[in-house]
């Protein structure tokens, strides 16, 4: 992709990332709606509507907006307005399990506070495996989405039933994978929905997605010919004049 090419579609190399940040976390948070829609969840348990909780906040941020939210974490040290999104999704959570968890939370004296601080250790949680990949709990694993569900249920004096925490088996995944799709895949599409315009071929498209997407590679430079010394001038006979 040419240079030209990317500056005629942004202004700027942070407004294409302000900009994909914000696409895929607001597709985020019509998810959230979407997977705690309380009609959804209206005669399940409260450990089963933790567990829902978790394993969609675990999914979200492990695969299709991990770089999102990377893109916000690190850019909203600088500017604030990448943090925008993620907290609006964050908020978002909340008021879904809000909504759900309510009921089953009657140890608390303020259960709503109690929920949605939970949602917030959650997301914490979560983010902070995407930057120290090392430890029990690694991003993407059931461990980490067994662990969360019990201490939140915990937290929030909600009884814990037996098989209640367990993660669901998968046919096509193994006995610890959570993630559901390629962070490199999810980030292909977005780039990919960033970038098309009514006139353009998706053949086009789809290489100039390639070209972004995929790894830099190391250019050494060839090593500097060794300087040659300069042949010496030769000398001139100085004339004698009687």
């Amino acid at each position: 992709m040419s240079v030209g090419a990317f500056y005629e579609r942004f202004e700027s190399k942070e407004a294409f990332l302000r900009r994909l940040s914000w696409s895929r976390l607001n597709w985020a948070r019509g998810q959230a709606l979407a997977d705690l829609d309380p009609k959804r969840w209206r005669d399940a348990s409260g450990a089963r509507i933790v567990r829902a909780v978790v394993e969609h906040v675990l999914h979200t941020v492990s695969s299709n907006t991990v770089g999102a939210v990377r893109i916000a974490v690190k850019c909203g040290r600088l500017d604030p307005e990448f943090l925008r999104p993620l907290i609006t999704y964050r908020e978002v959570v909340a008021e879904q399990a809000v909504a759900l968890l309510k009921p089953h939370v009657e140890i608390d004296k303020d259960p709503e506070r109690a929920i949605r601080a939970a949602a917030q250790i959650i997301l914490a949680t979560a983010i902070d495996a995407l930057f120290q990949d090392e430890g029990p709990l690694r991003s993407g694993r059931r461990l980490m989405a067994d662990t969360l569900s019990h201490m939140t249920s915990r937290f929030l004096g909600i009884a814990d039933r037996q098989g209640e925490h367990a993660g669901r088996e998968y046919a096509d995944e193994g006995p610890d994978d959570l993630i559901v799709a390629p962070p490199e895949q999810a980030a292909a599409f977005t780039i990919e929905a960033l970038m098309v315009s009514g006139d353009e071929e998706p053949a086009k498209t789809a290489k100039a997605v390639q070209a972004l997407t995929a790894p830099r590679q190391t250019v050494v430079a060839p090593a500097p010919a060794p300087a040659r010394a300069p042949a010496p001038r030769p000398m001139r006979r100085k004339r004698r004049f009687l």
